[in-house]
């Protein structure tokens, strides 16, 4: 094969070409198999990077503790929040709920009466409803908003069900529909990131 029609083959094909020559019956009956696979090796690893798009690779994903500092709303309030990766949708406490509308959409604004004694008024566009299960079976419709998180540098507006949180020891819980694809959870450690989501476009 002349250098011209080599370098008319996709480097896949070529490596398929030598290996199928490595492995021919000249080689296995001079017991040179084995040999023959080592040369392949490093042009099938070359095939593999050839084959596999610049793009594809995922960003790399940040370690956060079972508690973290956590931005949420716009204008942001910070707030400690849990990190549960068992529960499938983030939520927020939130009391004395009213009802508006902005731009014909319906909005919720709401109060967190945060757990160290101060309290936060957040607002947010109503996504849809969710009935929410309390201890003893109780059942209750609890509003979905879209709210701004920021955890690291990692912002992203998600559903955040407005939750009575009364009694617990965590005003915000994000869960799965926030930390996926970007967070690895590290549950003996807390307080790993500070928000640094000011000013950042999501």
């Amino acid at each position: 094969m002349t250098g011209e029609a080599i370098r008319r083959v996709k480097p896949a094909a070529l490596c398929s070409a030598v290996c199928r020559a490595e492995a021919s019956p000249i080689h296995r009956q001079k017991g040179a198999a084995f040999a023959a696979l080592l040369r392949c090796l490093p042009c099938l690893c070359l095939s593999l990077v050839v084959a596999t798009p610049v793009g594809s690779a995922e960003p790399p994903r940040r370690v956060v503790g079972f508690v973290e500092k956590v931005l949420v709303g716009s204008p942001p309030r910070l707030f400690e929040g849990k990190i549960d990766t068992g529960a499938d949708s983030s939520s927020i406490d939130a009391t004395n709920l009213i009802q508006t509308t902005r731009s014909g959409q319906i909005w919720i604004e709401f109060t967190v009466a945060r757990v160290d004694g101060g309290s936060a008024q957040l607002s947010g566009r109503l996504a849809r409803y969710a009935l929410i299960k309390r201890g003893g079976g109780i059942i209750r419709r609890r509003p979905v908003v879209m709210l701004d998180l920021c955890l690291g540098s990692v912002l992203r507006s998600v559903e955040v069900t407005l939750a009575d949180r009364a009694g617990m020891k965590f005003d915000v819980l994000v869960g799965r529909n926030f930390l996926h694809g970007h967070f690895i959870v590290d549950p003996a450690r807390t307080h790993i990131l500070e928000p640094e989501c000011i000013g950042q476009k999501k």
